[in-house]
Order: C-alpha cells, then sequence, then structure tokens
C-alpha cells in the first residue's frame, strides 16, 4: 500500500509538470540517448554517399515499442469496438470518445454519429455533431440503437474541454444520454471508478455505486475493468458487482454495459 501511495504522489508530481510543458523523464531519456545517436550519425555519415543532414535527430524511439499499448484509451476502445462489431446495431452514436482512437477502430467497419461540445469535422465513416450533451434537442429521443460514451462522462460540467461549469453535469449529461436510446438500446459507459470525488478540473472518480443509482433504470448485463496497470478483468457475474471491488485502489476504469 506504501509503495501504491508513492507511486501515485509521483504520478500527480509528473502530472504538474506536464501541465506546464515539463517533461524531465523525458529530458533525462534524451541526454542518455543523444551520444548513441551521435554515434550511429558519425558511423552511417562516413560509410555513405547521400548528403547527411543532422538537424532532427530523434531520441526517443529506440527504448520505446512499436506503438503505444499503454494506458487505458487503447485498451476499452478495442474492447468495446470489437463488442459493436459483433452487436452490428442500426444506428450507433458516440459521446465523446477519442476520435483518433475509438471512434477511428469504429468507423473502419461502419457508419458511426459523433456528438461532442468541441468542433471537429464529418470524415468517412464518422457524422459529427457539435452539441453540448448536458442541454440536448429533444430531436434526438429515442434514436439511437446503441450509444458509447467512454472516458467522457467524467468530465462533464468541469468546463476542461469549454463546457459551462455544472456540477451535477455528469448526472444531466447521462440522463440525456439515456433518453436518446430506443427501448431495449445498449449503453456502452466507461469512467474511472474507486471513491466519490471529483479532481478538479481532471475528471470525476464515480463510486460503484453512484454509476448504478444514475442507470437504475437501465439493466447491467456486461462489467469488465481496468487495474493500475491497465490489465482488462471481467466480472462473471455483474449482478453483484459491489464497491468493495475498489475499497482497497486508488482507482480503475469501469466499463458497463447496460440495455435499457
Amino acid at each position: 500500500m506504501a509503495n501504491e501511495r508513492k507511486h501515485n504522489f509521483l504520478r500527480i508530481i509528473a502530472w504538474w509538470l506536464e501541465q506546464f510543458g515539463i517533461r524531465p523523464l523525458r529530458f533525462f531519456r534524451a541526454l542518455y540517448e543523444f551520444p548513441y545517436v551521435v554515434k550511429n550519425y558519425i558511423k552511417f555519415r562516413k560509410s555513405s554517399s547521400s548528403l547527411v543532414t543532422f538537424r532532427m535527430p530523434c531520441l526517443h524511439d529506440r527504448c520505446e515499442s512499436s506503438g503505444n499499448i499503454e494506458g487505458d484509451y487503447f485498451y476499452q476502445d478495442l474492447y468495446v469496438a470489437r463488442k459493436i462489431f459483433r452487436r452490428n446495431s442500426a444506428r450507433l452514436l458516440d459521446v465523446g470518445s477519442r476520435v483518433d482512437g475509438f471512434v477511428a477502430h469504429v468507423a473502419s467497419f461502419r457508419e458511426i454519429e459523433v456528438m461532442d461540445i468541441r468542433p471537429n469535422q464529418n470524415l468517412p465513416g464518422i457524422v459529427f455533431h457539435q452539441i453540448d450533451l448536458m442541454n440536448v434537442q429533444d430531436d434526438y429521443i429515442g434514436l439511437f440503437d446503441s450509444i458509447s460514451c467512454l472516458h467522457a462522462l467524467e468530465h462533464f460540467g468541469l468546463g476542461r474541454y469549454g463546457d459551462p461549469i455544472q456540477p451535477d453535469g455528469h448526472k444531466k449529461g447521462l440522463e440525456n444520454i439515456i433518453k436518446m436510446l430506443n427501448p431495449q438500446g445498449i449503453l456502452y459507459l466507461s469512467v474511472p471508478v474507486g471513491q466519490d470525488k471529483v479532481e478538479f478540473n481532471a475528471h470525476r472518480i464515480l463510486s460503484i455505486k453512484t454509476v448504478l443509482e444514475l442507470t437504475r433504470n437501465l439493466r447491467l448485463i456486461e462489467f469488465a475493468w481496468l487495474d493500475e496497470n491497465s490489465e482488462l478483468h471481467e466480472c462473471d457475474n455483474p449482478a453483484l458487482l459491489k464497491d468493495e471491488l475498489f475499497a482497497s485502489r486508488i482507482a480503475g476504469l469501469g466499463i458497463f454495459t447496460f440495455q435499457k
């Protein structure tokens, strides 16, 4: 537990530094890699007859994997996109998820509509609507067979993305999302789960109890979660889901599948 608290403290320090453009780990990694890159540059230049410059060295790629598959976003996006592929609902809406992640996965095999408070554009397979989900027009009520909202609801009403300040914005947003589902519709929802609190203005953390209270008119049919190491766990019996699962953890990411 002490190691977990220490890790969380260091993570918070790194977060604060990152917000001001300070990345110590990246800086020291660059210092470590620089002699290696210079050595290779000299070796290459000596054996090449081409014009060789040293204006744009890349000092980080050697120590990284072939593509970033770290973090909750990658695993949740892949997990839910596969569910949507299998279900193949008639009309699908996404609310606030990453366009360069989950939405792009889905748009590769079917059309998806996207709602977000920030501007974007229509792309192949993507129909975009710029809408504040805390204030949705009645025209959208009951239109969608499936709705996804991944790692987005926890931000509603905090102003982080230009949305109006509204302390219960996540409640209002989820209420509107549920209204947009048609009867028997499916909701794929992911939020940080743990002890109820707001880490302003980054996100909220919601307890399992809170999520189930906000979705009391829906039926929970599947649940999975990602731990602090981004390892995916699937719950065999969602009906037995309780907060005790996360009692000893700082937070995890809960991925809920509900049916209206």
